[in-house]
């Protein structure tokens, strides 16, 4: 059961693409490194997860853009969520960008929502490398094994890397 909470995570962008009318993309890695969820504390160390966040991003005004990402999470060697996560991005200056997604799992009936904290350095006109602190809150249920199900919430610090274009 913990591995499903492990797995709620993603984002990444950065202050640089966000401008109005400007089409843009990131690609990335996504590490849950401590989840805490019913009274229990896992971390990576107990399963390792690892997401791969795949996004489109449109500016909307100078410091506001709207992105969507597609995550799929491998563990023990197979696919076993995939993440629906767009949301809005706030471009705050000095390569920061603070944002907040809606998520959507279809691997462990989970939704939520992903606050962000991202920092973003230049690699020139056409992209960027960013590191990006995210805190996945995820609420859902779990069917048990001799039928039944049980509901679980969770809060997920996780750490993005990744290339934004």
């Amino acid at each position: 059961m913990k591995h499903l909470f492990l797995l709620a995570i993603v984002f990444g962008i950065s202050a640089t693409t966000i401008a109005q009318n400007k089409l843009g993309g990131h690609f990335g890695m996504v590490h849950p490194l401590i989840t805490f969820s019913d009274g229990e504390t896992t971390s990576i160390s107990d399963n390792y997860v690892v997401g791969f966040p795949t996004g489109i991003n449109i500016g909307i005004k100078e410091n506001l853009a709207f992105d969507v990402e597609i995550v799929p999470f491998i563990e023990d060697g197979k696919m076993n969520n995939l993440l629906f996560h767009p949301g809005v991005l706030f471009g705050l200056g000095s390569g920061f960008t603070f944002g907040n997604r809606l998520a959507f799992e279809t691997g462990s009936q989970a939704y939520g929502f992903t606050p962000l904290l991202n920092k973003s350095f230049s690699l020139g006109e056409n992209g960027a490398f960013f590191l990006e602190l995210v805190l996945p809150v995820r609420f859902g249920k779990i069917e048990l094994p001799l039928g039944g199900e049980d509901r679980f919430s969770a809060l997920t610090v996780g750490l993005h890397t990744g290339i934004a274009f």
